[in-house]
């Protein structure tokens, strides 16, 4: 839907904006008010569910233990001494029990709390220690032992100031906890209800806020479609202006190429004297200054054409498998006869079994004459540029073009991949250039879904590293 048609409608109109603010106002402030009544009625009946599960959990699994001792030690005195209905049997079912007893309470849910409180830990340590050392001791009474029976009778009656105590210990702290859980519920409960309070005052200052507000978002509104309105109408002249841009380079690139070519081919049929002598060496030598402004200023035209070509996305990549070796070669050979010029020599290395690399030949061979240019450029005579190919770890490949120029600095290097921007300003000015051919070549590069990276120290040259993907590398033997 157009941004104007929005605006229009009734969904956004400053009438329809209002009524939706109270009714959000309304809705807000009845589900607030609903929520904490739930949450109030929620804590009340947490807080007796609590209440009866501590206390019971606390007090009943101890005082089932000793319930189970006296009754083990019942049966094994009846047995002893021989009283109708008394077994031996019973007495070792009875052991049993009291001993599942003894392993439920230190697995249960109140095991903890036995274990916060020293005198519960060290009442049930003890009582742990000697109903297990009766163990062996039953065993030997039921294989009829009898003395093992007495001193199990006699223990036990020892036991029955511990399990007294222990069970008045867990009676203790658990109507401690009982009572610190009431407490603390309690003023659970009368902060929740000040919560509430505080909640509804802040809905009711929060709704008459709102209220007020509305009025000025309404105005806000009518501005803010106003503003859309012009801003509309700015876009529109900004598309026309990109418009007028690109049929601005179109026109220029003819207009500009077609007389550049022919004052640089008069030029140089005038220099070679094809039609006869040109006379004066003077004149020989205007032509030849002729000639090389004419080839540098359609140079600086061609990278302002190739930069608004990569702006607009109207590269396409025709793609081919290159072998980078010779890529390299046929580079190094362009830019040979300048670097002998400036007595600058060139070095490369390409290691056997490199893959070949799927990429558009004609914008390759840019990307490496961009590189080697200013290289050779920003190095002064008895200098160096070397360029290395490698295959990477992860099975990519990398272009190395490094130089032992003059090199940048940290600012420097931080402006080098913006349009127009020159490493060195003084430098560039006597060697001349646009500051596109680094932008240029980082887009270039990035269309190839690979990386640029430079590193440069100030009089200790510049390292640039193209690195390409592995789905770029196609290794010898899988080429059709």
């Amino acid at each position: 839907m157009p941004l104007q048609q929005a605006l229009a409608s009734p969904q956004m109109r400053p009438e329809g904006l209002a009524g939706a603010g109270r009714r959000f106002v309304i809705v807000l402030v009845a589900t607030v008010l609903g929520l904490s009544t739930v949450l109030a009625a929620y804590f009340y009946v947490q807080q007796q569910e609590y209440s009866r599960f501590s206390f019971q959990n606390l007090v009943w699994e101890g005082v089932q233990l000793r319930n189970e001792h006296q009754a083990f030690r019942a049966a094994l005195v009846e047995a002893l001494g021989d009283l109708p209905g008394a077994s031996m049997q019973e007495v070792v079912q009875r052991y049993d029990i009291l001993y599942g007893r003894l392993d439920l309470l230190e697995t249960g849910h109140a095991n903890l709390t036995y274990q916060s409180d020293p005198r519960i830990r060290e009442l049930l340590l003890h009582v742990n220690t000697v109903i297990r050392g009766w163990d062996k001791l039953v065993a030997a009474y039921a294989a009829g032992d009898r003395e093992a029976g007495l001193r199990i009778a006699e223990e036990a009656r020892a036991m029955d100031p511990t399990l007294s105590a222990f069970t008045a210990a867990i009676n203790l702290i658990g109507a401690k906890r009982v009572d610190d859980a009431r407490e603390r519920m309690a003023r659970l409960y009368a902060a929740l209800i000040a919560a509430v309070v505080v909640i509804c005052m802040l809905v009711f200052g929060f709704a008459f806020a709102l209220l007020r507000q509305l009025k000025m978002t309404e105005k806000a509104h009518l501005d803010l479609r106003n503003m859309t309105v012009d801003l509309e109408q700015a876009r529109r002249e900004a598309e026309e202006a990109s418009r007028a841009k690109s049929t601005f380079l179109a026109t220029m690139s003819h207009e500009l190429r077609t007389p550049l070519n022919a004052i640089l081919g008069f030029a140089d049929i005038m220099r070679q004297g094809l039609f006869g002598p040109v006379g004066s060496q003077r004149y020989l030598d205007y032509l030849d200054g002729i000639v090389k402004s004419g080839q540098h200023l359609l140079s600086l035209i061609n990278d302002v054409l190739d930069m608004s070509r990569i702006e607009a996305g109207r590269i396409e990549l025709r793609e081919t498998n290159l072998d980078i070796g010779l890529a390299i070669d046929q580079a190094l050979s362009l830019v040979a006869v300048t670097a002998e010029g400036k007595g600058v020599t060139l070095q490369h290395s390409v290691p056997p079994g490199l893959p070949q690399l799927r990429a558009d030949e004609r914008l390759l061979r840019q990307i490496l004459l961009n590189l080697l240019s200013n290289a050779i450029k920003f190095t002064p005579e008895g200098g160096h540029v070397e360029v290395a190919a490698a295959t990477l770890t992860d099975g990519g490949v990398a272009i190395r073009v490094r130089d032992t120029g003059i090199g940048m600095s940290d600012a420097q290097l931080r402006r080098i991949f913006e349009p127009f921007s020159h490493g060195d300003s003084l430098r560039a000015r006597e060697t001349g250039g646009s500051g596109l051919g680094l932008p240029i070549t980082r887009r270039l590069v990035e269309l190839h879904g690979g990386q640029i990276h430079i590193s440069s120290r100030k009089s200790l040259g510049t390292t640039a590293t193209l690195v390409f993907p592995v789905a770029r590398a196609v290794t010898v033997g899988a080429v059709q």
